[in-house]
């Protein structure tokens, strides 16, 4: 459970920061400028469950490949590009649960 916890926290943690950082700003005002599309990178790097979804993916895959249990992992999921694919879509609702209830808590 706490590693389930930790997964949802880590990736919330980047994907809030790429998306509404300052640090990043020049990278979203630079996608904003190659287009901003449905189908465009600027669409991704402001959207808080698409792109928790591509840093699930890219956590859970650089954890297993030091070693480490992610979420599916430790349920049994051996397959890695299964447990990849799980742990993204994991990351995706999980952060989007989080991230709906701060701006519930913000909002009031």
């Amino acid at each position: 459970m706490m590693n389930l916890l930790i997964f949802i926290v880590v990736t919330y943690g980047i994907s809030n920061i790429l998306i509404y950082g300052s640090i990043f700003q020049w990278w979203r005002d630079l996608l904003s400028k190659l287009g901003t599309g449905d189908k465009s990178l600027y669409k991704l790097f402001t959207c808080m469950m698409c792109l928790p979804t591509w840093m699930g993916f890219i956590l859970s895959y650089i954890l297993q490949s030091q070693g480490v249990e992610t979420p599916l992992t430790v349920y049994g999921v051996e397959n890695l590009y299964l447990a990849v694919f799980l742990d993204g879509i994991l990351a995706s609702g999980g952060v989007y649960a989080f991230n709906t209830l701060v701006e519930y808590l913000e909002g009031e």
